[in-house]
């Protein structure tokens, strides 16, 4: 009653302001929904893409695996295309040799061979008549007839033994050729693998920097600490206190590696080619050798020892070009005088998988050490399965 003695006007003005209220709670009361609803959105897709960005990582990570087999695999027969070609060189070099010493000596023969056959051809062409024709006695006919009985013999055992030397001349030069052609087939089979492997390389590389957004980094404080250690057991441990740092700050996915402790006898050595100087053996004036070293040839493939994880790569002090490779229960290997490393930082290796290759000049000499868990330098020799003395 009190509302209808206001003014018209005025009533309106309330009505306006009601219908208003009403028209804008509810916008009101939907907005906070809304940004809910679209917060719940956002969260699936985030969850939708970190689900797919793991299974792409996963994919990824089972691909590089594949790689690593296929590319130890590969370096297998690399290898063994290395020692056949180092076999038929050397077994060219040895029929060269010996068909080079012959030639010499059947020159430095030669004039005594063509006096020979002037020989030969004087008596072929001389009648039997012609002995008896000179008006000689009988007993000057005897010794003329015992001299040339005996220059007949010497000048036929000459012929017999320049048939001979002509025979192993041929044979030498056919053996020469047939080593020839051998170790070129040997040497384009070794390049044709060399090739392959080179692809598988390079597609394994690709994903390891999918994997590894931080090599750069990782390999210049590799670099760093290089410089700051003065030995090899003080850059190990640096290299351990790296790694336990960077662990807590991220901690690693863990990976599957094969125990190390008891594989002795199952170690693939690094390279193919013979052992030089062994572990104990004498080194300069006052030292021995703390590893073993294996004669390379020029471009050779190298692979890992065994399954472990790449922790260092680089030159450091008198080792030269280098990698580390940590084991399972503490053990580490290293592998000096790489000419090229394909390892990459702080990745996985499995066993005879390639880390790199040796020098195309220089001295083509792999160096390995094998150390305990406490980085001490221990005997390799029982470890490496099959390796030549």
């Amino acid at each position: 009653p009190a509302a209808t003695c206001l003014p018209m006007r005025v009533r309106k003005h309330i009505l306006y302001l009601l219908l208003t209220a009403f028209a804008v709670a509810p916008a009101q009361a939907q907005a906070p929904q809304k940004k809910l609803d679209a917060t719940l959105e956002n969260l699936a897709k985030s969850k939708e893409s970190e689900a797919e960005l793991k299974k792409k990582l996963a994919d990824t990570e089972r691909e590089l695996s594949d790689l690593r087999e296929r590319a130890a695999g590969l370096a297998e027969k690399l290898q063994m295309s290395e020692r056949r070609v180092t076999s038929e060189e050397t077994k060219l070099e040895s029929v060269t040799t010996e068909l080079g010493a012959k030639q010499r000596e059947f020159e430095a023969r030669k004039a005594d061979y063509s006096a020979t056959v002037l020989s030969l051809l004087r008596m072929r062409g001389m009648p039997a008549t012609a002995l008896f024709s000179a008006q000689e006695n009988t007993q000057e006919l005897m010794r003329t007839a015992s001299v040339l009985e005996k220059t007949n013999a010497a000048v036929a055992q000459k012929a017999a033994r320049l048939r001979e030397d002509m025979a192993t001349l041929r044979k030498l030069r056919s053996n020469a050729a047939t080593r020839e052609a051998s170790t070129r087939a040997e040497k384009t089979t070794l390049a044709r693998e060399r090739e392959a492997l080179a692809r598988e390389l390079a597609a394994r590389q690709k994903l390891q920097s999918k994997l590894s957004a931080d090599v750069a980094r990782e390999q210049q404080k590799a670099a760093a600490l290089s410089r700051e250690s003065k030995s090899l057991q003080e850059l190990i441990g640096k290299l351990d206190a790296d790694a336990r740092q960077r662990n807590k700050a991220t901690p690693a996915k863990k990976t599957a590696i094969r125990a190390f402790d008891g594989k002795k006898g199952s170690l693939r050595a690094p390279v193919a080619g013979n052992v030089l100087p062994r572990y104990g053996e004498p080194q300069g004036a006052n030292g021995t050798y703390r590893g073993t070293v294996f004669k390379a040839r020029a471009g050779a493939t190298v692979v890992a020892p065994y399954d472990g994880e790449v922790v260092f790569t680089g030159p450091f002090r008198d080792y030269g070009n280098m990698v580390l490779i940590k084991h399972k229960n503490g053990y580490i290997s290293l592998i000096a005088g790489i000419g090229k490393v394909s390892a990459a930082l702080n990745q996985p290796a499995i066993r005879g998988e390639p880390i790199g290759t040796m020098p195309e000049t220089g001295k083509l000499e792999a160096y390995v050490e094998l150390r305990d868990s406490s980085a001490k330098p221990i005997d390799p020799g029982d470890w490496f399965a099959n390796v030549g003395g």
